[in-house]
């Protein structure tokens, strides 16, 4: 047997996460993120930094070197090809090497030498390279973690442009490598480029500023929810432990006071006492054990562990069992009880026990909540989609709008009371809803206050192995066929 997956899926933060969007945006840059920064989001975002520099930066120093090329500047060509070459491979150094301090100074350290030496080649102080200088502490303060690194850079880059200031107030002249008819042009491409240049530094730093920002929110907001969550689990145990302290406290009090009835009496009750009071402990102890049993399903079913049959259910038998379970007890209450409809024939694809179960409940609650002297039937037929419904129709208070509004909660309380002051611990409902919805089916209600209420149980009908087949996942519940 092979158990389905849930069709509807369970409201716990313990789901299959879904990725956030903002990692979505950086899958084709955390191929370069080392195994080893994972958890540590600051080393993360600079590693994406990095890669970003290093692709992008080789593809905008690619640009370059071809413009020198086509304007026969190819010393200055070949200086910016090499430096774009080893900015391309830093993600991939980074991936290797995996210290985001090496690979940021080795990005700044190529800068230097390839800004350095374009400044040999095209007239020092009298070119533009000397500018492009001032991006290099820039970089390395959005790259490398801390202000030092930066802070040194920037110390080795004024001191470059001031030699070579100093070596142009010197009257020392370095040569223009390139034909002086396209100076203009590259002197040109040279300014207009670093312009771009330093808005891509800030555009990468930003967008990836903007994701990390978003990741942080989205974190944020799955801790919220998991603060919900374990505020909701707080609560539903303070429910638990309510029920346990309450509704379990009247019946062992009542167990515990006839079973000493019976022994300080034992030699002079009559026999038509001992029955009385033996049935008083009985009843008492199913009290007690339909309690129980109720915590138990309800921690099975938020688990996942409550597993059930798919199987061909015959439903008459199982009304007739009902019926008989609940003859005395209507009885005893005047009300009437009877099954009408399509009886004979009517077969279920569903767990038969937990059938009979939700069956019990939904007969035990009409009594429950009927007046004596009223009526309860059950009325069973094919709906109009070919699925086994099962009506329970009573004639107590009814239920108003806000009630029928958190009617299958769990621990709800209701407005109406027990006739007869029968116990209600706010569990039943909500158990054969998720449980009607693990077998395909449902439960629902209709109700108008002061003319009684109908539960209306529909299961998927059975119809062969092919139905079975093919036949609605389960919720929450595990649903094995």
């Amino acid at each position: 047997e092979e158990p389905c997956d849930a069709s509807e899926s369970k409201d716990s933060v313990s789901e299959t996460r879904r990725e956030p969007k903002s990692s979505q945006t950086f899958v084709r840059w955390d191929c370069f993120v080392p195994e080893s920064f994972q958890g540590d989001a600051e080393r993360i975002r600079r590693a994406r930094l990095q890669a970003r520099f290093g692709i992008l930066g080789a593809i905008f120093g690619t640009v370059y070197a071809a413009f020198y090329c086509a304007v026969d500047h190819f010393i200055g060509s070949m200086i910016i090809a090499l430096c774009s070459v080893v900015i391309g491979l830093l993600p991939w150094l980074l991936k290797r090497f995996q210290r985001l301090a090496l690979t940021g100074h080795l990005f700044a350290a190529v800068l230097l030498a390839g800004f350095t030496a374009l400044c040999l080649v095209e007239g020092g102080m009298k070119g533009h390279a000397i500018a492009w200088l001032a991006s290099i502490p820039l970089c390395v303060l959005l790259l490398v973690r801390g202000l030092r690194g930066a802070t040194i850079w920037t110390v080795i880059c004024s001191v470059v442009a001031a030699l070579f200031g100093i070596c142009h107030m010197m009257g020392i002249e370095f040569p223009k490598t390139y034909p002086p008819k396209w100076g203009a042009a590259i002197d040109a491409a040279g300014y207009a480029g670093l312009v771009p240049f330093m808005a891509i530094l800030g555009a990468i730093f930003e967008v990836t500023r903007r994701g990390a920002f978003d990741q942080l929110q989205e974190t944020l907001d799955e801790l919220s929810a998991a603060n919900q969550h374990l505020t909701q689990l707080n609560i539903d145990k303070n429910e638990f432990l309510s029920i346990a302290a309450h509704d379990l406290k009247n019946p062992l009090g009542i167990i515990s006071g006839y079973a000493g009835l019976l022994r300080s009496t034992a030699t002079s009750v009559e026999p038509f006492q001992v029955v009385e009071q033996a049935d008083q402990i009985a009843d008492s102890a199913d009290r007690m054990l339909e309690i129980i049993s109720n915590l138990l399903d309800v921690r099975a079913i938020e688990d996942g562990s409550l597993k059930l049959k798919a199987e061909p259910c015959p439903i008459e038998p199982l009304v007739e069992r009902v019926l008989r379970d609940y003859g005395s007890q209507a009885k005893a209450k005047n009300i009437t009880v009877e099954a009408t409809g399509e009886l004979a024939g009517m077969t279920a694809r569903s767990d038969c026990g937990v059938t009979h179960q939700i069956l019990d409940n939904l007969v035990s609650n009409a009594i429950k909540y009927s007046p004596p002297g009223s009526r309860v039937e059950l009325f069973l037929k094919k709906d109009a989609s070919g699925e086994v419904a099962i009506e329970v129709i009573d004639e107590g208070p009814g239920l108003s709008e806000s009630d029928q509004a958190k009617l299958f909660q769990k621990f709800s309380r209701l407005t109406p009371k027990p006739t007869a002051g029968e116990s209600s611990n706010g569990l039943g409902l909500w158990i054969v809803h998720r449980m009607a919805r693990a077998m395909g089916g449902d439960v629902s209600c209709r109700s108008v206050l002061g003319e009684g209420s109908t539960f209306l149980l529909r299961l998927p009908a059975w119809t062969g192995e092919a139905a079975m087949r093919s036949a609605p996942e389960p919720d929450a519940v595990g649903l094995v066929s």
